[in-house]
Parts: structure tokens; sequence; C-alpha cells
């Protein structure tokens, strides 16, 4: 199984997760869309990583810049 999370983040930053079956060429994006609500920490629900890959994204705010992990 695997999540997303985010540490040391600020009110407002999401955090997700994206899988694919594909190695990426598809995907099934933003599960478990989560938002650091108060704290800095955020964590996504954890996702069945049995055969595909998985990347974790967040993003500083809504509407903010995107960052990913590389595919795992």
């Amino acid at each position: 199984m695997r999540l997303g999370r985010i540490i040391g983040g600020t009110v407002g930053d999401e955090i997700w997760v994206d899988r694919s079956s594909d190695n990426g060429q598809t995907r099934e994006p933003m599960l478990g869309c989560t938002t650091v609500t108060s704290g800095g920490d955020a964590y996504t629900t954890q996702w069945n990583d049995n055969g595909p890959v998985m990347h974790a994204c967040g993003t500083n705010g809504k509407g903010g810049t995107n960052a990913c992990t590389g595919w795992y």
C-alpha cells in the first residue's frame, strides 16, 4: 500500500497520489487528494500498489505550483 504525505507544509497545501498501469502514459489522477488544514502535515488515504506505478504530488496552496515525486 502507498500513500502521499506532506510534512512541514502550510495551511492550504494539497497532496495526492496518481496511479498508472502503463508507466505513466495514462494515469488515475488525484487519488485521495487532501489539504493541510492545521499544523503542517497531511496524509492521503492508502492505495493499492500491487502492479501499477504511483507517485505523490502536491501543490503550495490551491492553484499553486504542482510538484511530483518520480514514479515508483
